[in-house]
């Protein structure tokens, strides 16, 4: 009896798989950008810090090494209302200016050796002018003072789109 109940709660959750597999899709489709294009990031020296302005507000997506999973040569992929802005590595972060208002915000794996990792991060942030904003590439947000000194232990990332 035991077993026929948790068959059939197996079957019922498969059931379900291809229709959460189809709206996750669809949200990292609005979020992320086209998923064939890929970046190759490179750490740049110093220490860049972008301001916010009375108009935007800045996001910093932060990738310490001390990550659970330091993966060398793993890049996440970052986009912003369904277009990719850039990318980040291990030991590095990625900072932008976004206008005042709601954004979509997405980080989606991308592995040198393995192609496309379909690891996706999605959070949805309501930006305001002046303010600045810490997250990790999972979208877990930093304290301000723990985001300087993560700042201050990484590199900014540059990344270009690979031909």
């Amino acid at each position: 009896m035991r077993t026929t109940l948790v068959l059939s709660a197996c079957l019922l959750i498969s059931a379900f798989a291809p229709a959460q597999s189809a709206y996750i899709t669809q949200q990292a489709h609005l979020a992320c950008g086209d998923p064939r294009v890929k970046f190759d990031v490179q750490r740049a020296p110093g220490h860049p810090l972008p301001a916010p302005t009375k108009d935007t507000a800045v996001v910093y997506i932060l990738e310490p090494e001390s990550t659970p999973f330091n993966l060398s040569g793993f890049t996440k992929r970052i986009g912003l209302d369904g277009t990719w802005i850039g990318a980040v590595a291990m030991g590095a972060y990625f900072a932008f200016q976004v206008p005042a208002g709601v954004h979509r915000l997405c980080t989606r794996g991308q592995s040198w050796a393995f192609g496309t990792v379909n690891l996706v991060s999605l959070t949805q942030l309501d930006a305001k002018a002046g303010n600045s904003y810490y997250f990790s590439s999972t979208f877990a947000q930093f304290d301000p003072d723990e985001a300087h000194l993560q700042l201050a232990r990484t590199a900014p990332a540059t990344s270009t789109v690979r031909k």
